[in-house]
């Protein structure tokens, strides 16, 4: 008996080894024991998308949105996977609250920029690229697949980021 969060992180330890069939079946057993979580549904559709399982993907993603419709994940996803990606009109002067620092991991950062009402990020060692708003605090990228969602304390005050990318979500601590 496994409960539904230990299915998908052995799921998406599959994911991270590169047997993408094990996961889906792993995420297939756990949609099964838990049909009514949404959770199960995403990852699902998210290892459909690695195997480039297309129409299954979308299936799975808008099954999960069904039971949870403030999954912004499955949202995102489906937008990327349907081409329904849209830019979503978020004042640019509440950027200037993400501008910053934030350490992924020891040594490196991905600093937040605001340059002419955009939003932009740059990894250590890498690359700048702009953040396209998909609601107030979740971004996308359209240079890599991945997804930034920043936290807010109860204060409102910005205090880390989540990086989404490949199957894993991490926190980065904002640190100036």
């Amino acid at each position: 008996d496994f409960a539904e969060t230990e299915l998908n992180l052995l799921g998406y330890r599959l994911l991270q080894m590169k047997k993408v069939a094990e996961a889906i079946e792993i995420f297939k057993l756990n949609v099964e024991a838990y049909p009514g979580g949404f959770n199960a549904y995403d990852s699902l559709g998210e290892a459909y998308k690695i195997h480039g399982d297309k129409d299954l993907a979308i299936a799975n993603y808008k099954k999960s949105l069904e039971l949870n419709p403030k999954n912004t994940n499955a949202t995102t996803q489906l937008a990327s996977l349907t081409g329904d990606q849209k830019d979503v009109k978020v004042d640019p002067k509440i950027y200037a609250s993400y501008a910053g620092d934030y350490e992924l991991a020891p040594g490196f950062i991905i600093t937040i920029t605001n340059e002419d009402r955009k939003l932009m990020g740059q990894p250590t060692g890498q690359s700048k690229a702009e953040l396209f708003p998909s609601s107030e605090t979740d971004f996308f990228l359209k240079v890599v697949e991945a997804r930034i969602t920043f936290v807010k304390d109860e204060q409102g005050k910005v205090t880390e980021l989540i990086l989404s990318q490949n199957g894993r979500k991490m926190p980065a601590k904002k640190i100036r």
